[in-house]
Formats: structure tokens, C-alpha cells, sequence
């Protein structure tokens, strides 16, 4: 039999409103009232109707998730952190996994909205035009996680791409490499694409080591993207090769370490490798990749944190919050062979 807010009243020997009011939170309640109350809550196993409380307290403490991949094991790490924070406050998740289809995350985007969903956490910053006007048309929170977008006033959390980037090619350097290629990220893009490519070029300059195109290839993160980029670039560099390669997502670097391999050179000797976000599979492949810690699940717990404060009315002065990263040392890189 269903377990109404009456019967919940009668056993616990208060008013219907004093239960609706502990379950809602809308109106103080005595602290002895309130455990009497949900000590029965808990005896009867009774559940809320999700849609009557959401009429009384104008929320549905429902939170949108847009992921353009969730495939890949960045974006379910990310998610993961997310998830362990919507779950300490009592929100549920709706994922809207997009596969970078642009034309999806609109459909998913109004189903939101007709779901009435508290507030949004956005992965990408790729987005169309019409998704763009629709973000900013509607009246709800937005988080930006492990990316930023020029034109949408949305608070993000992420790392300085920038430094990061700078950082992984000036450990090389500094291992005595002059010949590094980069396999990077669409350049539309501000993190991933823009900036990561930015920091690169800064460390070459600053060590007097010209930029060449060659050594220049885009992928969409993907482990094929990484063995395509990497086979363009030994390609078009037969009799220059380079002697180190700098790969923006773990996931691409172990597809280029695979292409490197099946061309009968070895990684690091022949070859050195650098990813980017330290993924889990990162320490257990052969070699161990060197790559860019970033604090993936920390990233997604922030975010959501930030987006429930929101929520919940609390004042935010930041717009943007970034996490430090740190380059972790294994055994993809090495000195280049005289």
C-alpha cells in the first residue's frame, strides 16, 4: 500500500504541513519534531512524489549533464566526480551524452528545459550558434566543466591549459629536445584547441626553436586520432623526424605510440611521448606515459559544487576557478639520441 503524507502525520503525531514542511525544507521545524518525523519517514519507506514536491518548492532538484563523448575515460572520470557531489545533496543527474553532434545537444537542451531542470553542467565549449542564443535565453545556472567559452557568461572550472601545455614541452626541451611535434586539439576550441597550442608555440620561442607546421596535427581525442596525427606527421617528416612528441589527451598519445611502434621505432629511444590529463590507463601501459596531471575528478566535484551553491542561493564571487596540474615523470621520455 502507498504511504501518504497523512499516514506519515497520524504515526508520528504532527500536522500534515509540519511533514511537508521536514521533507521540503521550506519552513523551520523543531529539531525534535523533525527526527520524529523522519524517523517514521525512514520506518515506512516512504518516497516523496518528485513532481508534487517540485510544485511546492518551484525545483525538481534535476541537473542536465551535456558530454560530448562519454566513451571516452576523461569525460566518465569527470562525470564521476559530479556524481559523487549531486549525490551528498539529493539531486539527481539527466546524462546527455551529445557524441559532438550539435544538433542532439539542442534537442537535449529543450528537454531540459521541459523537464524544468534546476541547472546545467557543459563539458564543451564547441557550441553552434543557435545552441549559443539558446543558453544564454534561458534562466537557470550554468557550469562550464574543464572548459571556458568566450561568449557565454557561465562560471568554469578548469586547469591553465596554457601553463600546462608549457610546461610538458619544456620538460622537453630541457631533456635536449629541438625537434617536437604536437598532435592538439581543434583550435576553434579555447582550452583543448587554443591554448594548449599556444603554450606550445610559447615554449618554442622562448628557446629559440622555430615553429614548424609539419610537426603540427589536429585529433579529436580518440586513440585513432592519435595513430592517424602520428602517422601524418612521420609522413611528412622522412628525413627530419622528430625526436619528441607532445599529444593533448593521453588517449591520443597511446594511439600515437602505437603508430610509432608498428614503424619499428621505439618509444622513448627513437621517439619521446608526452599526454596530457593522466588518465588511469596512462600508468599501466608500456612504457608508462609522461603526461600533465590534471585533478579530472576534482574538476567535476567543483563543478557541481559550485552549480548547487548556485542553486541553493549562495553568493559565488568567482567566475572562473583553476586547479593547479602538475607533469608527472614515467618512462615515455628520455634524452635524444645523438
Amino acid at each position: 500500500m502507498t504511504v501518504k503524507l497523512k499516514d506519515i502525520a497520524r504515526k508520528a503525531n504532527v500536522s500534515v504541513s509540519t511533514v511537508s514542511r521536514v521533507i521540503n525544507k521550506s519552513k523551520y521545524v523543531s529539531p525534535e519534531l523533525a527526527e520524529r518525523v523522519n524517523s517514521v519517514i525512514k520506518e515506512t519507506g516512504y518516497m516523496p512524489d518528485q513532481i508534487a514536491r517540485s510544485m511546492v518548492t518551484k525545483r525538481t532538484k534535476l541537473i542536465g549533464i551535456i558530454i560530448p563523448d562519454i566513451s571516452q575515460r576523461f569525460y566518465s572520470i569527470l562525470l564521476s566526480g559530479i556524481e559523487e557531489v549531486t549525490s551528498e545533496y539529493d539531486y539527481n543527474i539527466l546524462i546527455c551524452n551529445i557524441n559532438d553532434n550539435l544538433e542532439k545537444e539542442y534537442k537535449y537542451l529543450n528537454i531540459l528545459k521541459t523537464m524544468r531542470a534546476d541547472g546545467i553542467i557543459i563539458m564543451h565549449e564547441k557550441f553552434s550558434e543557435k545552441v549559443e542564443d539558446y543558453l544564454r535565453s534561458i534562466d537557470i545556472p550554468i557550469v562550464l566543466s574543464s572548459v571556458k567559452s568566450r561568449n557565454l557568461k557561465a562560471i568554469s572550472v578548469n586547469i591553465d591549459d596554457f601553463r600546462a601545455s608549457y610546461d610538458a614541452v619544456e620538460y622537453l626541451i630541457r631533456l635536449g629536445h629541438r625537434k617536437i611535434a604536437m598532435i592538439g586539439g581543434d583550435l576553434q576550441d579555447i582550452t583543448t584547441g587554443k591554448n594548449r597550442f599556444a603554450g606550445y608555440r610559447q615554449a618554442l620561442k622562448d628557446y629559440g626553436i622555430e615553429y614548424s607546421e609539419s610537426y603540427f596535427r589536429i585529433g579529436n581525442f580518440k586513440i585513432n586520432d592519435g595513430y592517424r596525427a602520428m602517422d601524418e606527421i612521420l609522413n611528412a617528416n622522412k628525413k627530419n623526424r622528430p625526436t619528441a612528441v607532445f599529444v593533448v589527451s593521453d588517449e591520443m598519445a597511446l594511439g600515437a605510440i602505437d603508430c610509432i611502434t608498428d614503424r619499428g621505432l621505439k618509444v622513448p629511444d627513437d621517439i619521446s611521448v608526452v599526454g596530457f590529463d593522466d588518465i588511469d590507463l596512462a600508468s599501466s601501459v608500456k612504457p608508462k606515459l609522461t603526461t600533465v596531471h590534471q585533478p579530472i575528478r576534482e574538476i567535476g566535484r567543483m563543478s557541481a559544487e559550485l552549480l548547487i551553491k548556485q542553486l541553493e542561493n549562495k553568493s559565488i564571487s568567482v567566475r572562473e576557478v583553476v586547479i593547479d596540474h602538475s607533469l608527472v615523470i614515467r618512462d615515455s621520455c628520455c634524452k635524444p639520441c645523438k
